[in-house]
């Protein structure tokens, strides 16, 4: 009976102390408000109490029953004031010992450091090793990014961790010229059918660069299509020319996504276009390609672009490995003695990295696996024993439990679906770095602890807006609110809510599923099947937050 009136208003109860649960449980959820004196309000009108003074006993308790059966709503907004710890105990011996040293001499966060040895080991190791997944094996490239304002020490950083591959490049590109040169003066003294045979015997020079800072995607899949590169890295501390670059922000910018994906995935370049120009290439693919990204830039430009629907939905970011950590300027110290005579170029575990660097960059023949055709092959690497392999799968299973409905990672289940694969990698690499062919117990652990980071840095842009907008969450909740305001139960029709949600999540049932299980999973609605139609309950305390 009460259920029943309470459909139309609220209806009130009245109960003593020691009867408070007989009647107050029944009725938690419904538009009940629950009166609990000390004693029968009856004797209390009897002793000429009024219902005022009952009211006002310091024992008397009232309850919203309704607002009782909610939980208290979560904030919404992501708070990008508090970075995520970064996991350095995810490395060990020397790998750390240098993330800690670059982070001291260059006076940035360890996680800054961390992407951008890891970004150094990524483009070394991705030219000899492959990574397990599954039954197969993956390219150990890696795609990262990371946060970092002008003048916070990306330059620096890179400057001490891609040392030898930048000493590297630059004995290539000497080389390179001096060939050109060789090869001008050869060609311009030779004339008619000498010249003819010079130039189908012996093919121009190429630009040997595998490090790109500036470039466009185009350029650098027509150097893997005409065998000029097969290993790169786009590694930049200025990522505008990346996320703002023609390639992203023109028509085709879908198409560019596409490439990266698809080299990062499986190595593979498709550059199949109309063979009807005078000029155009007929080579159209190349295979078993390696490219990582390692890309810095300032938050103005990476906020837009984490939360960018093409970038996200085509599953680029979802592979990437992300940092937004702290700026320390402001707290960095320039004018102590002790500091200016440490030089970083005197420390021992830098120059051990830069020695170790230099070798794997330069291995000798021997140490080159060859395919039977002759040609160059990635070392396979393998895991240590079955126990890696499991605690590698119960790792991976863990988070697939986190993205069921309600879970961490249901509202970022392309990110967490990645995870596994870029634990994988980087567990590759590190073997690779270490010169070892398998993958411990302990390399799995470390390497999950790295990703377990980056999907968290993630998770705490997931909702990243300017500064005084709300999220795509917090327009639906406010809007959810106004539309149920008077109704008694606070209850609409799916139905409705698809046709008159704010946008985007009008009419765009997927979008509109994601943002409703993201406001249950926070307390803020309950969804529910009454009948053949789909309701949503919105939460009473809402009403008054």
């Amino acid at each position: 009976m009460v259920k029943h009136f309470a459909e139309v208003k609220q209806v009130i109860v009245t109960a003593t102390i020691d009867k408070k649960d007989e009647i107050t449980k029944p009725l938690l959820g419904v538009n009940v408000k629950a009166i609990i004196t000390t004693f029968d309000l009856l004797l209390s009108f009897g002793n000429y109490q009024t219902l005022n003074d009952v009211l006002n006993e310091p024992e008397t308790i009232i309850k919203d029953l309704l607002a009782e059966a909610w939980g208290e709503p979560e904030q919404l907004a992501a708070d990008t004031s508090k970075p995520t710890p970064y996991p350095i105990d995810a490395w060990e011996g020397l790998l750390k010992n240098v993330i800690v040293a670059v982070a001291r001499y260059a006076q940035v966060p360890l996680a800054m450091a961390g992407q951008c040895v890891l970004g150094a080991i990524a483009h070394i190791g991705q030219q000899f090793v492959n990574a397990p997944h599954g039954d197969r094996h993956n390219p150990a490239s890696l795609i990262l990014v990371t946060e970092g304002e002008s003048g916070s020490g990306k330059t620096e950083t890179m400057n001490l961790t891609h040392l030898k591959i930048d000493e590297y490049e630059k004995k290539q590109y000497e080389s390179y010229l001096t060939d050109l040169a060789t090869w001008e003066t050869d060609k311009a003294s030779l004339t008619g059918k000498e010249r003819q045979t010079f130039l189908d015997s012996t093919p121009k020079p190429y630009n040997p660069e595998t490090v790109f800072k500036d470039a466009t995607i185009e350029t650098i899949l027509d150097k893997y299509v005409n065998l000029e590169i097969i290993n790169a890295s786009w590694a930049t501390d200025d990522a505008a020319q990346f996320f703002n670059g023609h390639s992203m922000t023109s028509k085709t910018a879908g198409n560019a996504l596409t490439s990266f994906t698809d080299l990062y995935s499986g190595g593979v370049v498709n550059r199949s276009r109309s063979q009807k120009n005078a000029f155009a290439n007929p080579r159209t693919k190349a295979f078993n390609a390696r490219l990582t990204l390692m890309l810095m830039a300032q938050r103005i430009i990476l906020e837009p672009a984490l939360s960018d629907p093409l970038l996200n939905g085509q599953g680029f970011l979802a592979r990437a490995l992300i940092a937004c950590p702290e700026d320390l300027r402001g707290y960095r110290t320039w004018n102590d003695p002790k500091r200016k005579d440490d030089k970083a170029y005197n420390n021992p575990d830098l120059i051990a990295y830069w020695s170790r660097c230099e070798s794997l960059l330069n291995p000798s023949p021997a140490n080159l696996p060859i395919a039977p055709n002759g040609e160059p092959e990635r070392i396979k690497i393998q895991w240590a024993d079955s126990k890696a392999k499991q605690v590698f799968d119960d790792h991976k299973q863990a988070i697939e439990n986190r993205q069921r409905k309600g879970g961490v990672f249901a509202t970022l289940k392309a990110y967490a679906s990645r995870m596994a694969e870029n634990a994988s990698r980087i567990a590759s690499l590190i073997a690779f770095f270490d010169e070892r062919t398998t993958i411990t117990v302990d390399d799995v652990k470390r390497a999950y602890l790295l990703v377990e980071y980056s999907t968290a840095e993630r998770l705490r842009y997931l909702d990243a807006t300017p500064q005084g907008e709300q999220n795509d969450s917090e327009k639906l909740s406010s809007w959810l609110v106004d539309k149920a305001k008077g109704k008694n139960p606070l209850i609409l029709n799916r139905t409705y809510v698809y046709n008159g949600a704010p946008k985007p999540m009008r009419k765009n049932n997927k979008i509109l599923q994601n943002e409703l299980d993201n406001l249950e999973s926070m307390g803020h609605i309950k969804q529910a099947d009454e009948g053949k139609r789909k309701v949503i309950y919105i939460n009473p305390k809402l009403i008054t937050v």
